[in-house]
């Protein structure tokens, strides 16, 4: 199965090895701005999920807030994906909830 993934990531990006990066020091935020993911140029994929009942609110710059921002109720997760999502696959991203404790997952996939 690793020959496959590396067959894939060669044909596909020219690289030949990738590596999955939970993020365990963010798992809730609250009604500040908080960045979830850094600017990084070896990034191939983001996994944002919102796993609270409260609303997140996500954006590409530090000034998102309650009426700006995409909207992700409960359940509601967005990915980035290098192919069909480009510079937001590398961007920043931050995200505010709508209250305290809001809990959250995220995942990356990295160029190794």
């Amino acid at each position: 199965m690793e020959e496959l993934l590396e067959r894939f990531l060669s044909k596909k990006y020219g690289i030949k090895h990738s590596h999955v990066v939970e993020n365990p020091l963010i798992t809730t935020i609250g009604t500040t701005a908080t960045r979830v993911f850094r600017r990084n140029p070896n990034r191939l994929l983001w996994l944002f999920v919102n796993m609270s009942a409260n609303t997140i609110y996500l954006a590409f710059s530090p000034d998102v807030n309650t009426t700006k921002g995409i909207i992700l109720a409960n359940g509601d997760f967005m990915i980035a994906e290098l192919e069909k999502d480009a510079a937001l696959t590398f961007n920043e991203v931050w995200i505010v909830a709508d209250a305290a404790d809001s809990a959250i997952y995220t995942l990356e996939v990295l160029a190794a």
